[in-house]
Formats: structure tokens, C-alpha cells, sequence
């Protein structure tokens, strides 16, 4: 009977991403199948699945939950569709549909049952990919209308909308803005496409436009900030400073995103003529509830270009391990603006030395590629001042042809303006 249900727990272990090597392992599977099931499953139970406990035969009850863990309705149904898990086969049967071009209710069963398996998310992107640029807008819908992309892990989701990003970014701004249109209705596009790949390298431009159609389609109160804090954003870098917009924060405020809120707290800094008291004491009073480390990710930039740096200087302080924390130094996108941020605070200081040393461990080239440009505009406004203060006169004449390079690219004509400013004094 064990070789009946042996994958099914190798199955199990890989959609938790929890290998069970000790009895602790067992207790957390124990917690995420119950939490995403809504079932009851012994502890003892799966001790003795996994050679724990003297083994027995498992009940039909047992192997039941543990197929609905993976989204099938039963275990005999997983016994009949397993090999939808399997990558090459999943991958295979992606180039059946795309050669077919259709994509009905039997189609869609097939890929939900395959996107249990996490690294099958990559395989669904390129296909999604294929009938973007085939301006299939029908097959589009239907997919992002009933796909279940719940089943999809953080990770995975945002390598998902990285690819389709990227691919709508290869068509014609026209042709692109027009896919966007007739899919943002659509709360699976919306929230796992255009509102996950935040693209600052071309927010002056046709990621814009689509910020317009998230707001025209009656998006949540969160998304409708979010919009409005971007379209803040590349007026203040493109130096139209007159025309942001007051932006009051919403109700619903405090149980948004930790990014997001500090995304608002970053605008108030961009907006304020002078950093005041009132707002400090808002950063940090939030410092105390949030997650620091997401929170601070758009306040530290914000600090950077209004040159706020005794503040900047002060939460780094403060809270330098949760902001350099290890689960943060997984994302490179946030190393790379905290390691910008600290660069900066030992300028304050004087430090040129180490300055540069924090800006020797950026790997821009790890960067995400939505916020690529941005963070470089950041690393090089640093950088320029710190080669500056030290004399050394030819990285800057590079650098500083990088840096009008990226404003010609992104339109962020502020960062130009600051470093000549620097330059001339």
C-alpha cells in the first residue's frame, strides 16, 4: 500500500516547500495543511506517514486531505491526474494548447491541477507570453478569469509577473496598453501583473497609462493609493513638483501592505518643503507595528533625494537590524537601496571610505528589472558624490554619462538637476 501514496507525500513536502527530516518538520506541515485546507489532520497521523511512528495503513480520510492539499478533489482523483505535477509533462501539454490555440473549461482544469507544482508557475508565464503577443485577448481572459493563481507561492508569482511583464514591455506601447485595457478588469491580471512588477524604468511612459486604467476601473482603496502615489512619483522626479496632488491617507490605511504605507510616508517626505516633526514621528511610530524592513523600502529613497540625511541617519540607528535583518538580504532589489541608504548616512558623516565600501557589496545587476533604472539613479547620485569629495575625477566623467543616460531612459530629469548642483558647489 506505501507505494500507493509515496509521491503523494513527496508531492505534499514540495507545494509546502517542507522537507521532513525531524519531528518539528512534521508539526509545521501539520499547521499548513490544516491552515489552507480548513481540515483536521492527526499529528500522530502523519508521524506515522513519514517513519516517525510505527507505520500503518493510512484511511481513505487521511489520503483524502492530503489530495485536497493540492487541489485535487480526492485521492483518486490525484491517482488519476498526478502526472499533471510532473514538469516536463505539464510544460509538454502547454505547447499541445499553444499549437491547438484554444483553451476551454478542460484546459483550465489541467493548469490548476499543474500550478500545485511551484516550478510549473515559469512554464505557465512563457505560455501566458505566447498569446500576449499573439494579441489573443479572448484566450487572456479566460485564463485570468478562472486560473487559480492562490495555489502560486510569493516567489513564483513574481517571476510570473516579471515574464509577462517583460513580454508586454517588448510590444508597441499601443499594442501593449491595449492587452492591459481589456485585461485589468480582471482582478488575477491586475494584482498579479501590473500592480506586482512595479515598473519604475518606464512610469513616465506606458506603465503610466496603465496605472490610468487601474484607476478607471474601480480598483480597491489600496490600488487606487498605489496609483496615486506613482503618478505623485514621476512628477516629483521629472520635476514638476507644482502638480503633485495632496494625497490624504485612506481609512482602510493601517491594514495595508507595509511597502505601500511606506510608499505614502516616502511621498509626504517628497512633497514637504522641509522634513517636520509631525511626519518623523509617523515613520517611527510605525517602525514600531510594521515589518521595518518592507516599510522603510520607498522612505529611505525618499530621505536619499531630499537629502534628509540626519534622519536617515537616525533610523539606520535605530533600526539597523531589522532593516539589514537576514531575510531581507534575499531580496537584492531591497539590499541594494538599503546598502544606497547607509552609503549615504556615512557621507553625512564624512566617511567616504566607507561609503564606498557599502556601495561596492550593490549588485545592480540583481536588481529587479522594474526597478533597475530607479536604483541606479540612486547608486550613481551616491556614488558621483562620494568620488567627488574624494577627488577622483575620472569615475565621475563615466558615471555621470551613465547617470544621463538613465534620465534620458526614465525621464527622471531631478536626479540630473541634483548631482550638477552637487558638482558646482
Amino acid at each position: 500500500m506505501r507505494s500507493d501514496f509515496t509521491q503523494l507525500l513527496l508531492d505534499v513536502q514540495k507545494k509546502a516547500n517542507i522537507t521532513i527530516r525531524v519531528v518539528r518538520d512534521v508539526r509545521f506541515l501539520k499547521e499548513e495543511i490544516e491552515s489552507s485546507t480548513k481540515r483536521v489532520i492527526g499529528f500522530n497521523t502523519l508521524r506515522r506517514l513519514f517513519g516517525f511512528l510505527e507505520n500503518r495503513t493510512p484511511s481513505v480520510t487521511t489520503l483524502n486531505t492530503l489530495s485536497i492539499y493540492l487541489g485535487f478533489s480526492s485521492f483518486a482523483n490525484y491517482q488519476a491526474n498526478h502526472s499533471t505535477y510532473e514538469q516536463w509533462y505539464f510544460q509538454q501539454n502547454l505547447q499541445r494548447l499553444i499549437l491547438t490555440g484554444r483553451v476551454g473549461n478542460k484546459e483550465v482544469e489541467f493548469i490548476n491541477k499543474g500550478l500545485v507544482n511551484t516550478p510549473n508557475t515559469v512554464y505557465f508565464a512563457h505560455f501566458i507570453t505566447h498569446f500576449v503577443e499573439q494579441n489573443n485577448h479572448e484566450v487572456l481572459k479566460k485564463i485570468f478569469s478562472e486560473v487559480n493563481f492562490s495555489s502560486i507561492s510569493d516567489t513564483e508569482i513574481h517571476k510570473f509577473a516579471l515574464l509577462v511583464s517583460v513580454k508586454l514591455n517588448s510590444l508597441s506601447q499601443e499594442k501593449a496598453v491595449a492587452v492591459c485595457e481589456k485585461l485589468i478588469p480582471i482582478s488575477n491580471f491586475r494584482n498579479n501583473v501590473p500592480l506586482l512588477y512595479i515598473d519604475y524604468s518606464n512610469l513616465m511612459t506606458r506603465y503610466g497609462k496603465v496605472l490610468d486604467l487601474i484607476k478607471k476601473n474601480g480598483a480597491s482603496e489600496s490600488d487606487i493609493l498605489f496609483v496615486d502615489l506613482m503618478k505623485g512619483y514621476s512628477l516629483f522626479y521629472s520635476e514638476k513638483m507644482e502638480e503633485m496632488p495632496h494625497i490624504g491617507k485612506p481609512e482602510e490605511f493601517n491594514a495595508f501592505y507595509s511597502v505601500l504605507q511606506g510608499r505614502y510616508f516616502g511621498y509626504q517626505i517628497l512633497c514637504a518643503d522641509a522634513l517636520g516633526i509631525e511626519v518623523k514621528n509617523d515613520i517611527e511610530a510605525y517602525c514600531s507595528i510594521s515589518k521595518v524592513s518592507l516599510f522603510l523600502e520607498e522612505i529611505v529613497p525618499a530621505l536619499i533625494i531630499k537629502e534628509e540625511y540626519e534622519f536617515l541617519n537616525q533610523l539606520f540607528s535605530q533600526y539597523y537590524e531589522d532593516i539589514f535583518e537576514l531575510e531581507v538580504w534575499s531580496s537584492k532589489t531591497t539590499q541594494a537601496i538599503y546598502l544606497i541608504g547607509l552609503a549615504a548616512v556615512n557621507l553625512f558623516k564624512g566617511s567616504t571610505t566607507i561609503a564606498r565600501k557599502n556601495l561596492e557589496l550593490v549588485e545592480l545587476d540583481r536588481v529587479e528589472l522594474g526597478y533597475e533604472k530607479y536604483v541606479a539613479l540612486f547608486y550613481l547620485l551616491i556614488s558621483i558624490q562620494v568620488n567627488y569629495l574624494a577627488a577622483q575625477t575620472d569615475p565621475i566623467s563615466e558615471e555621470y554619462d551613465q547617470l544621463k543616460a538613465l534620465v534620458k531612459d526614465t525621464g527622471f530629469t531631478l536626479f540630473l538637476t541634483v548631482t550638477n548642483n552637487i558638482l558646482k558647489n
